[in-house]
């Protein structure tokens, strides 16, 4: 973690909405997340889409410490569409372009920040469901959530996350899609899920000279040096799968989970070189691990 305070920040966004989902809308059950919720009516063709849905937003912030700058003015447009090709098969495309005005108008980052974060185009979630009897499948770049509690991720161990910003943004734009096969079983109130993901994405933690970079300690009078971050290679030995179990009983949601990956969150491996001034060294790696845990929820309604 990083032991140096942030400095102080003013920000401002505002954001277009070019479509809006309504407040009770369901954005987490079955329907909406294999696609069962798109409106059907008697003039829709096998091919319909859903036309292209989005948002345009701009967020601003200026940092108030010595020395005073803007650190973010960036623009930001999420484009995605989705449809079927038959009522067992459905698609979703998506999109994302950012740009960031802030490193056009001053020098404050270096190039290696300035290239992670003033330009980015990303695929948000683009794949194909199939349905049959009891069984739904998904192949390609989606989004995994196994658990979630406010603001935690404590058994939302797939989802890779963009960590380069201070306040915490909405999930569903903080998480990074993976490349993924995604078999789901519903069985009453019984439900079972394998999932294979080939080559893995990871935690966006940013470059050293970032501001929210996960700097390490070092101690006074020693210098620090960051190697650039290991990531897994796409062999098989990295791939990544895991099971999930959950079940509905008198009200209460319970589930079991096991996943082998490799981590991704990093963790910073250290070597000292000795000397009248010693250098740290500090690398990101990315272990194999397993993990196993699981979650417990109940609706108690209105209290």
């Amino acid at each position: 973690m990083k032991t140096t305070l942030q400095p102080p920040s003013l920000a401002l966004a505002a954001c277009l909405a070019l479509n809006c989902y309504a407040a009770d809308d369901d954005l987490l059950g079955r329907d909406a997340l294999f696609g069962d919720d798109l409106k059907s009516t008697a003039s829709s063709k096998a091919a319909s889409g859903s036309g292209i849905k989005g948002f345009l937003q701009f967020e601003g912030a200026r940092t108030t410490s010595n020395p005073e700058h803007w650190s973010k003015l960036r623009t930001r447009a999420d484009l995605n569409s989705q449809g079927k090709l038959s009522d067992s098969l459905k698609w979703k495309l998506g999109v994302r372009v950012d740009y960031d005005f802030v490193y056009g108008i001053n020098d404050f980052y270096n190039s290696a920040v300035e290239q992670n974060q003033r330009f980015d185009i990303a695929l948000r979630e683009n794949y194909l469901d199939y349905s049959t009897g009891n069984w739904d499948f998904r192949v390609g770049r989606q989004h995994v959530v196994w658990g979630e509690m406010v603001g935690l991720f404590f058994a939302d161990v797939v989802s890779a996350r963009d960590q380069r910003e201070f306040i915490l943004p909405e999930f569903d734009q903080m998480r990074i899609p993976q490349w993924a096969v995604r078999a789901e079983y519903f069985a009453n109130d019984t439900h079972a899920e394998l999932l294979w993901i080939p080559v893995a994405s990871y935690d966006n933690i940013g470059r050293p000279g970032a501001e929210y970079y996960p700097y390490q300690p070092v101690p006074p009078g020693a210098n620090v040096q960051y190697l650039p971050e290991q990531r897994p290679d796409g062999t098989a030995n990295n791939m990544n799968y895991g099971l999930r179990l959950s079940t509905l009983k008198n009200g209460w949601d319970v589930s079991g989970f096991y996943y082998r990956s490799s981590d991704i969150n990093p963790s910073f491996y250290r070597e000292i070189v000795p000397g009248a001034r010693p250098t740290f060294i500090y690398q990101a790696r990315h272990d194999r691990i397993h993990q196993y845990g699981g979650t417990l929820a109940k609706d108690f309604g209105d209290i």
